[in-house]
């Protein structure tokens, strides 16, 4: 449905602190859509093309865990329905 990297838009402040950057451009992009899910509207536009506009030393393998391991799953969660959705679903799996 979307790039991982969407996923770093739960936490604008933690963001922007891990990639070292200012969270004015993400505010901008959050601005754009009422749903974190949905910033990804093309090609041109999708998550990871914006941050590296922004960002462009930004490394989805170096960043991305550590930036989401900051904003924490439960924060997350509550920001991404549809991922948190999912993520329940493979949970019931083993029940």
């Amino acid at each position: 449905m979307y790039e991982f990297e969407a996923l770093l838009f739960s936490d604008n402040e933690k963001m922007a602190a891990g990639l070292g950057t200012y969270k004015d451009w993400i505010d901008a992009v959050l601005s754009e859509f009422d749903d974190i899910e949905t910033i990804n509207n093309s090609k041109e536009t999708a998550p990871s093309r914006r941050i590296k506009k922004h960002v462009p030393q930004y490394g989805k393998v170096q960043h991305a865990p550590l930036i989401l391991k900051q904003i924490g799953l439960t924060k997350i969660k509550s920001k991404c329905q549809g991922f948190n959705d999912w993520l329940t679903q493979l949970e019931n799996l083993s029940k």
